[in-house]
């Protein structure tokens, strides 16, 4: 008889490091030895933290760079995350999000989304 019994097929424990490790090389998880640049103001071509586009794709749940989670219920709001990667200029946001956002004009709509970007700013979810 052997102590302490196994189960057949059960999975064998796997290290806190073992775990860490396959998450970043799998693109999940990224270590740094700094923290994050957080901005107050966005740029012309803003970014939201990668954490935070990814989570505001799939619901409304939230992690800023302070490691807070916010609910975010603006569906308008969560679509710009999303958009938010430095590859898009502040009017050509403006542009993709005419269907979310509809305004008069589109000087209203980028009026909108400058408010967004503060708000994103203020509560630590942009980096540039």
């Amino acid at each position: 008889m052997q102590w302490p019994p196994t189960s057949v097929g059960a999975p064998s424990p796997r290290s806190v490091e073992a775990i860490i490790a396959d998450a970043c090389l799998k693109g999940l998880l990224m270590l740094q030895l700094h923290p994050p640049t957080l901005v107050s103001l966005a740029g012309e071509r803003p970014v939201a933290s990668a954490v935070s586009r990814w989570q505001a794709g799939r619901g409304v749940w939230v992690t800023n760079l302070w490691h807070e989670t916010i609910q975010v219920r603006d569906q308008a709001a969560l679509r710009l995350l999303t958009l938010l990667d430095g590859s898009r200029t502040r009017t050509e946001i403006a542009t993709a999000m005419a269907d979310v956002l509809p305004a008069a004009d589109a000087i209203a709509r980028e009026q909108r989304i400058d408010e967004y970007l503060r708000q994103f700013g203020k509560h630590g979810f942009l980096t540039r």
